[in-house]
């Protein structure tokens, strides 16, 4: 199941936009990162 989320893609994003804090999607993608780990934070081992 959390092979069909794009965090990564999400992380890349972030990394390449050096505007990223002023960006509207940058809040989102953390919204969005938020609820997946909350969502599956019982799945996920911390490495």
């Amino acid at each position: 199941m959390l092979k069909n989320i794009k965090a990564e893609q999400c992380v890349t994003d972030i990394k390449e936009d050096s505007k990223f804090i002023r960006d509207a999607n940058f809040e989102r993608c953390i919204d969005f990162m938020v609820r997946v780990i909350e969502k599956y934070s019982h799945e996920i081992e911390i490495k």
